[in-house]
């Protein structure tokens, strides 16, 4: 949720995913030691992340997220991953981001769970792994994150898997996830798919026609869009201006 739309699009990412990160974590209780709360940390470095020109302060905003991530605040390490993986405010180490992410999806958040899938499917930090992939995707996907169900139809297509692979872009597209909706329609419009269906109808109207209901909207803790998004816009936005 802190790079650009267009670099978002390009790493397959979207605001709503990001969003994810922060909407469904800051409703859960949060971790105090030696009177520190990781939580108002957190928001310490959000603030310094996202402040004016006068009171921004990068270095600052890591320094809290640290700080609150070393007391095991799940959506600190998250950001603070993203942070490394991205490059801002910092130097850019996708080894030292999967290691954050890591760190918060062995507390089962399904969005790091998500995150570490998704960076070593793409090879961020070498090996490609697809089962390793697989393995932590399938925990996000546990938690009915479409996002995750995606990735895994796109391991099931590389693998030759036609089968899995259409059971993975349905669910995620039921879920209003626009690039499962297409990617199935692809997947259903070729012959051999539709041999297997038994001979069913071409879908590829689907992209159009499937209700594209807000994600936020479709599922559980999903739909705990906090200001959380707007904060992240924002930082977004002043990103592409500078």
């Amino acid at each position: 949720m802190i790079l650009c739309m267009e670099t978002m699009r390009s790493r397959g990412l979207t605001v709503a995913a990001i969003c994810l990160i922060l909407g469904c974590a800051l409703g859960e209780a949060q971790r105090t030691t030696a009177g520190l709360d990781g939580s108002a940390l957190f928001e310490k470095g959000m603030n310094a992340l996202e402040g004016s020109s006068a009171t921004r302060s990068g270095t600052n905003a890591i320094d809290y997220f640290h700080r609150s991530s070393d007391l095991g605040f799940a959506p600190a390490q998250v950001v603070l991953g993203y942070l490394y993986e991205t490059g801002r405010d910092t130097t850019a180490d996708p080894r030292e981001a999967l290691e954050w992410y890591k760190k918060a999806a062995r507390q089962d958040d399904p969005l790091a769970q998500w995150l570490v899938g998704r960076e070593i499917y793409l090879g961020e930090v070498p090996p490609r792994d697809l089962n390793e992939a697989s393995n932590w995707l399938e925990k996000s996907s546990a938690h009915e994150n479409p996002f995750a169900e995606y990735l895994l139809g796109k391991i099931a297509l590389e693998r030759d898997d036609y089968t899995q692979a259409e059971k993975r872009f349905r669910q995620a597209a039921q879920k209003g996830l626009p690039q499962a909706q297409r990617q199935l329609a692809l997947l259903l419009r070729d012959e051999d798919c539709r041999k297997r269906s038994g001979n069913s109808p071409c879908y590829c109207g689907m992209v159009t026609a499937w209700p594209r209901t807000s994600l936020g909207l479709t599922y559980g803790c999903w739909s705990v869009m906090t200001v959380a998004c707007a904060r992240l816009r924002r930082i977004c936005k002043h990103s592409k201006r500078n």
